[in-house]
């Protein structure tokens, strides 16, 4: 449908009025006499460019990296690297998830080819570079959900959503996985992964370029999986028994990395160990006191390549000695 010859004059009109205030740095009075409008209609125009996009407002964030401890943890576990945001300066407010997810939207940016494919898990840490990531169309990105839903109250940090997000992000399409995170039998998780539409979108996270993933605990304080509802404390406390720490991208590792085998784990609709392994370059993004053990496991499993994290974790990471 044409777009009428006055609205092109109304959007080229708050257009100019957005570039007098916020380029030439106008203040609204000056516009107002300039352009023969009111003060008024000089701010509602303004509130309209933002809310139209006119007006598209990003704010570069400094982000101080830790390259002691960066190297320090590149040492510890050989073949691995890590991106480490330095303690913050005194006084800022701004909480340790969105600086971690800002710089790992900066790593993604950096080593996601265009036209490439991304493959992605959920949570709160990848919802968090999800939210750091600016809108790049030339990126053309296949964004591709790697692990079955979790029903989670909070959409936006679940991968159906999350994969809309980073497609739309990264000027590009998704597929999502259309199953639950966890079924009720191993051998419905087994029948699941053989329908072909899960299959299908399954062997595209397979060729991905890059996967971009959290870490999930066992600590109850910490278990996005007992907040989903997917699991009790008693089921919990049985992985913990088998000397489960935590997951990757739904496989269960011990604290030396192995894969355990589990109940829990074989109920999970999940892209294969094998698969998960032949991804040249899986992120992993996580912090926090409870993610210590788990980060540590996938740091020495060879299932993650980078991890994105923060100074007081890897600190404690390197000091976690099992």
């Amino acid at each position: 449908m044409a777009v009428r010859e006055e609205d092109l004059a109304r959007r080229e009109l708050v257009a100019s009025i957005a570039s007098m205030y916020y380029l030439q740095g106008l203040d609204q009075n000056a516009i107002a006499a300039g352009v023969g409008v009111s003060r008024s209609s000089v701010s509602r125009m303004i509130t309209e460019a933002r809310q139209t996009g006119i007006v598209q407002i990003t704010v570069e964030r400094p982000l101080p990296r830790d390259h002691d401890l960066e190297e320090r943890l590149a040492a510890a576990f050989p073949g691995c690297s890590a991106l480490v945001v330095a303690d913050p300066a005194q006084g800022v407010p701004t909480a340790a998830v969105d600086r971690v997810g800002a710089l790992a939207a900066r790593y993604l940016q950096d080593h996601l080819p265009a036209g490439g494919t991304l493959a992605i898990s959920w949570g709160e840490t990848v919802a968090a570079v999800a939210g750091a990531l600016p809108e790049d169309p030339s990126s053309q990105a296949l964004v591709v959900q790697m692990i079955g839903a979790s029903g989670t109250s909070r959409p936006a940090i679940d991968g159906p959503e999350l994969a809309q997000t980073f497609a739309r992000r990264l000027g590009g399409v998704h597929r999502t996985l259309n199953a639950p995170l966890v079924v009720d039998d191993a051998a419905l998780a087994q029948a699941l992964l053989r329908q072909p539409p899960l299959a299908s979108v399954l062997s595209a996270a397979a060729t991905a370029d890059l996967a971009l993933i959290g870490l999930g605990t066992l600590e109850p304080e910490g278990s996005s999986l007992l907040r989903a509802g997917y699991v009790g404390r008693d089921e919990l406390a049985r992985c913990a028994e088998l000397g489960v720490v935590g997951d990757a991208a739904g496989h269960m590792l011990d604290a030396a990395g192995a894969v355990v085998p589990s109940d829990l784990g074989e109920r999970m609709v999940t892209l294969d160990e094998a698969s998960l392994r032949g991804i040249p370059r899986v992120v992993a993004v996580a912090l926090g006191r409870s993610k210590v053990r788990i980060i540590r496991a996938s740091l020495l499993s060879g299932l993650v390549h980078v991890l994105v994290s923060d100074a007081a974790t890897v600190r404690a990471v390197l000091a976690q000695r099992s």
